[in-house]
């Protein structure tokens, strides 16, 4: 006896559009100066002070050296925003994306998804939902 799976149009299409959002968003990550051994050092080293100010000024101290740069960030209104991690140049508001999710990282492996939680509302990847202003982190 044959057996037939019966797919109904309606599913295919169900499936069709699920796919799209089960595709990773595009990521661009260079980490310039560092690899990720450094920056797994600097999350444990900064684990052991119990003074946050200490902890941020030695995170902080870490990126003595890397140059200024200007819009390292990549997406606007017109343009879907790429997950971006640039340690090779950063500017005010990156360079303190970068110390504040290494600071509440407890490995490596989790600075990705902390920066997004840092960088974005409710760490979902948008142009819109980026924390344009240092206003927004209170918020």
């Amino acid at each position: 006896m044959k057996k037939y799976l019966i797919i109904s149009l309606p599913a295919v299409f169900a499936f069709l559009l699920l796919s799209k959002y089960a595709i990773a968003d595009q990521e661009n990550i260079n980490l310039g100066i560092f690899n990720k051994d450094q920056l797994q050092q600097i999350i444990l080293i900064s684990s052991n002070f119990k003074d946050e100010g200490e902890k941020i000024d030695y995170i902080s101290s870490r990126f003595l050296g890397v140059p200024y740069e200007e819009n390292t960030l990549e997406g606007n209104l017109k343009t879907k925003e790429v997950f971006t991690i640039n340690l090779a140049g950063v500017d005010c508001f990156t360079y303190l994306d970068y110390v504040e999710a290494l600071r509440i990282s407890d490995n490596f492996d989790q600075f990705g998804d902390k920066l997004k939680l840092v960088r974005y509302r409710d760490g979902v990847v948008r142009f819109k939902n980026r924390n344009h202003f240092f206003s927004d982190w209170v918020v």
